[in-house]
């Protein structure tokens, strides 16, 4: 029966068939014969939990990413009761605890679990009516912490050998344990086993620079993961290169271009350029594949292969370089000179191990190329310069001043020439056109290299001389001229061939010119008019071409008889020795013009008496035979007559001596073990001697030449100066990074100053109030500047290479330092402490002068491939000229009277002696054994000169150029000082312990 069957049914037709179903329900529950799943009375309870997951029993579970997993049912699911949750019990207890209660689904994340732990666990089934069941106790067992990977695979392999000395050291690592860090301690050096050298990597690779060449390394790498187990690599070694150094070019050698030359060297690698090696050929070592090195600042190179020598030439000194080649031979290549022409050629050999590089340059040498046809364009034919005037001689072709290019020039058509120069720029020559006039003038450019030459001469020119403005030379602002005498007015400039010269005078300023004469020449003997005046003129009038040229006098005084300006003495001016039997010039402002007399008088004992000496009618001087009287008290007394007035002046006191200079040894004074250097103190008449071995500073005293302090300083002082302005001696300490500050009254230290490392030299700057120290030791390159009335670090300036020696140059105020490593000179500003700029000079500056009178800085190059003295312009920081002089140059003094340089030539035996004037070697004087310092006295224009190798003090006469005397003094005389009056000379004699002090008897 179907429902539309049903629906057709009447109602009791219904109700008869559905209510004995119903009845029968009823019966059934009341006898209570079966489970009803609505009746929780009758609730069957969850099955048991199982197939658990981890398995029970598992070991060697993973730590991280565990989840439990399980099955469970319900028995009246079909009744609606299949909604379960379960109680997760876990952890390391059995039983375990509870963790969870209420969770809805058959998995539980555990989270991180600890390593090499057994954890137990258990599920509790409830369903919906709240009937549970307990599954059984289940277990597992993490993962035991195992070591990281034993480190192989070293790179470069293990016992390689040629290796550079910056390469990266490799290795292949890594942990068996999923997840786990592993850090990487290597140990490296050249012991067994080999010390730490970096740790806590997590790369497995290290860069390492700086290595020592030809030497054996050992390494070792230790492998440890973030829970501390650890395992050691085995113990590999490699070998670095030989250091590479070139045989050829070797420096300074002579290569033309396009002749084929061979480039040698020693040392370094060298493979044959192959395809990059696979994993068989280099065992050990990681498949690196080909590589392009790129170098920070340049352009990447062509691909290479890891083992090659590649080599690059550079025409700047390193500034740029061109690829070569590949050598194809170990130690050798053969290259065809390329241009352009230059002196600082350099080859550079770069050599590729694996990925590393090793890079080392050639000395510098030239290249040069025959000059070629040389082509004047200036001056050009028929051009007009003007003699006096700066032109420009200009050229194409010749040389690229590799050697030199010299002018030359010719004013009678180029019968005879006369050399002008040398050129110092390629094409140009900057020239003072110079006197006389000439209409056949030419210039002639010549290039040389070598023993070739190419010569070219301009087209025919005019020289014109200029007008020169007319100069009134006398009289002057300070002339004084009788009226009616006979007096010579004199002028300069104005044209060389005027048409006439005219004399003119006024005796008051804006007043009427009064025409005297026409003369000729520069000169004219003209008797004075009146009347007298303080305001008169005269005025000078050149005509040439009906153009006049003029010169006027400045306003002087015409006098009839007044009495004379009192004289002022201005030599003698006080102070001075004059030897007996002298020559000298007595000189005076003031007094008569000359139209009457002046009478000299001199007086021994101090103005009491008066000697006359002489009459002149000569205005301001008088030349004198110093007489014979020894005086300590002499003065020079000055009248001044006109008409029976008279005008006296008395100069200051000044002595009249013997003779003039230290000659003899007077004493012997034992001072401290190693003196090495000497100070002098004017203020208080004492000399200080500091002891490198003692660590002292010996004081003595300067009138009885005996040692009245022992003053405590550092290790190994070096080097003293003397600050007049505070009256202290600063005490350079090599050995201790110091500078002890020694007060000139009392012998006390009163500062200690850090410096740099191994601080050799001092110098002061008594402008500025500072003191300077060059810090010689390795690394520190640099000067540290102390402010000399507070004894406190100013500044630390950077400098060269090894600063080996100090001067302050006081018409600029200027600080120079030889760098001795870097061939240069730092120029530091003495107000700002700022490096004003460095001057390349040549090798191994070792000492420096300035040469105030020029403004110009003398420096001595003691390297044997130099042996010269650099000169510098103060003012630009150029370089002027390289003079050459004795092997090793050591020491620099300044005759300011004599206008002279002296050098003192270690290993020579001999003081070159430089005229400043032009800067040529005048003479060459030997002394003793390895002369090693100058001090020029003024006082009697002598040098003095302590010879280290044969205990001797060599003595040169700065008039003669000629060696006056040599003394034997202490072993190793290192330095020599003299006192403030020049009566007194000392040597510090290094190897006796002693001072030797030197006199005249």
């Amino acid at each position: 029966m179907n429902l539309k069957t049903c629906r057709r049914l009447p109602v009791a037709t219904l109700l008869a068939l559905v209510l004995p179903g119903l009845m029968l329900v009823l019966v059934l529950a009341a006898c209570r014969g079966f489970d009803n799943p609505f009746d929780p009375a009758n609730n069957r309870p969850p099955d048991v939990p199982a197939n658990p997951n981890p398995p029970d029993g598992a070991n060697r579970q993973d730590t991280v990413g565990v989840t439990l997993t399980w099955t469970c049912s319900d028995p009246d699911s079909a009744f609606g009761d299949s909604l379960l949750t379960y109680d997760v019990h876990f952890g390391t207890a059995d039983p375990p605890p509870l963790v969870e209660a209420g969770h809805f689904f058959p998995q539980w994340p555990c989270g991180n679990l600890g390593i090499g732990v057994t954890y137990h666990w258990r599920i509790i089934a409830r369903d919906s009516r709240g009937d549970t069941t307990a599954g059984p106790v289940w277990s597992f067992a993490t993962n035991p912490n195992l070591k990281p990977h034993v480190p192989s695979g070293p790179r470069p392999a293990n016992d390689a050998s040629g290796q550079p000395s910056s390469l990266t050291l490799a290795w292949q690592g890594g942990d068996p344990n999923p997840g786990d860090s592993v850090y990487y301690d290597v140990y490296l050096g050249i012991t067994t086993p080999p010390p730490l050298y970096a740790t806590g990597l997590v790369q497995t690779q290290l860069t390492v620079a700086g290595l020592g060449y030809n030497t054996t390394y050992n390494w070792q790498v230790v492998a440890r993961d973030q829970d501390g187990a650890e395992t050691s690599g085995p113990a590999w070694r490699f070998v670095t290169m030989e250091r590479p150094l070139f045989s050829s070019p070797a420096g300074g050698e002579r290569w033309r271009i396009g002749t084929l030359r061979r480039l040698s060297w020693s040392g370094g690698t060298f493979a044959q350029a192959t395809p990059h090696p696979g994993p068989a050929a280099r065992k050990g070592v990681a498949e690196a594949g080909p590589f392009v090195k790129t170098t920070p600042g340049r352009s990447p190179l062509h691909s290479l292969s890891p083992d090659s020598t590649v080599l690059f030439h550079s025409a700047d000194s390193g500034a740029n370089w061109n690829r070569l080649g590949r050598a194809e031979l170990p130690g050798q290549y053969d290259w065809t000179v390329t241009g352009p022409a230059t002196r600082n050629a350099m080859i550079r050999l770069r050599f590729h191990v694996g990925e590393a590089v090793e890079e080392a340059s050639s000395a510098r040498f030239i290249a040069y190329d025959l000059p070629t046809p040389v082509n004047v364009t200036a001056p050009a034919s028929g051009e007009v310069w003007e003699a006096g005037s700066v032109e420009t001689i200009r050229w194409t072709g010749g040389t690229g001043i590799i050697d030199s290019t010299v002018i030359h020039y010719s004013r009678d058509n180029g019968r005879t020439w006369s050399r002008q120069g040398r050129a110092t720029e390629t094409g140009r020559f900057e020239w003072t056109v110079p006197e006389p006039a000439s209409e056949s003038a030419y210039v002639r450019v010549r290039a040389h290299i070598g023993d070739d030459h190419a010569s070219g001469t301009s087209g025919r020119f005019e020289i014109r001389s200029p007008i020169a403005p007319v100069v009134v030379l006398a009289p002057l602002d300070t002339t004084r001229w009788r009226m009616l005498s006979y007096e010579t007015v004199r002028w300069e400039g104005g044209p060389t061939e005027p048409d006439s010269v005219l004399v003119y005078f006024r005796p008051t300023p804006g007043g009427q010119w009064q025409r005297q004469a026409a003369v000729q020449g520069n000169s004219y003997l003209w008797l004075v008019p009146g009347p007298p005046t303080t305001d008169a003129q005269v005025e000078i009038r050149a005509w040439r071409h009906g153009n006049p040229t003029t010169g006027t006098s400045p306003e002087f005084t015409i006098y009839d008889t007044l009495t004379p300006v009192p004289p002022v003495v201005t030599s003698p001016a006080g102070g001075e020795r004059w030897e007996v039997g002298s020559e000298q010039t007595i000189t005076w402002n003031g007094g008569t013009d000359g139209m009457d007399s002046t009478v000299i008088l001199l007086s021994t004992n101090d103005g009491t008496t008066w000697l006359r000496q002489g009459v002149t009618t000569q205005p301001g001087r008088y030349r004198w035979t110093v007489p014979g009287t020894v005086t300590d008290e002499a003065r020079i007394g000055i009248q001044a007559w006109c008409t029976g007035r008279r005008a006296e002046g008395v100069s200051n006191r000044f002595r009249i001596t013997g003779p003039p200079y230290p000659d003899s040894v007077l004493t012997t004074v034992t001072v401290g073990d190693r003196p090495t250097a000497l100070a002098w103190n004017a203020t208080n008449s004492r000399l200080y001697v500091a002891n490198r071995n003692s660590g002292t500073v010996s004081v003595i005293d300067g009138a009885t030449n005996s040692v009245i302090a022992t003053v405590p300083v550092a290790s190994a002082p070096a080097a003293l100066a003397w600050d007049s302005l505070h009256n202290k001696v600063y005490c350079v300490n090599e050995g201790s990074r110091s500078v002890t500050v020694i007060d000139g009254a009392g012998n006390s230290v009163v500062a200690t100053v850090p410096t740099g490392a191994a601080p050799r030299d001092v110098c002061l700057n008594p402008v500025s109030g500072k003191v300077y120290v060059a810090n010689y030791g390795s690394g520190a390159n640099s000067v540290t500047v102390i402010d000399a009335a507070g004894d406190s670090v100013l500044a630390t300036v950077t400098t060269g290479q090894r600063p080996r020696a100090l001067a302050w140059n006081p018409v600029n105020n200027r600080v120079y330092v030889a760098c001795f490593s870097s061939n240069s000179v730092t120029v530091i500003d003495g107000e700002t402490n700022a490096v004003v700029d460095s001057v390349g000079v040549g090798w191994s500056p070792a000492a420096v002068a300035v040469v105030e009178d020029q403004n110009h800085i003398y420096v001595a190059n003691s390297g044997s491939a130099s042996n010269s003295v650099t000169v510098m312009d103060g003012a630009t920081n150029t370089v002027i000229q390289h003079v050459a002089v004795g092997a090793k140059p050591a020491a620099v003094g300044w005759n300011s009277t004599g206008n002279k340089v002296y050098v003192a030539n270690e290993d020579a035996g001999s003081v070159s002696v430089i005229r400043t004037t032009d800067r040529q070697v005048v003479a060459v004087i030997g002394t003793g054994s390895q002369p090693c310092a100058v001090r020029w006295l003024g006082s009697s224009n002598m040098a003095y000169v302590p010879c280290r190798g044969s205990a001797q003090l060599a003595i040169i006469n700065g008039s003669s150029d000629s060696r006056q005397k040599l003394l034997s003094v202490g072993g190793e005389p290192a330095a020599v000082a003299a006192d403030h009056t020049g009566s007194r000379v000392y040597t510090a004699d290094y190897a006796d312990g002693t001072v030797t002090v030197i006199g005249h008897e």
